[in-house]
């Protein structure tokens, strides 16, 4: 329980907590994905992980082609 407690966690949580609030979340899961080429995309939903994997294979595909 001393990990929960550490001072570094809370830190990293609250950090979080305010990234998704700037973000607009408004559910779990909530995906934030950067590609290669910088990127950002944020999906909702494990319905959306499809979706996830083409962003990044789109990015993969390119920068093999490149």
């Amino acid at each position: 329980m001393s990990t929960l407690s550490d001072d570094k966690w809370t830190l990293k949580i609250n950090e979080n907590i305010h990234k998704v609030i700037q973000q607009k979340c408004f559910g779990v899961p909530w995906i934030s994905v950067k590609n290669s080429r910088n990127q950002n995309a944020d999906f909702f939903g494990a319905d959306r992980l499809p979706l996830v994997f083409r962003f990044l294979e789109d990015d993969k595909k390119r920068s093999m082609i490149n």
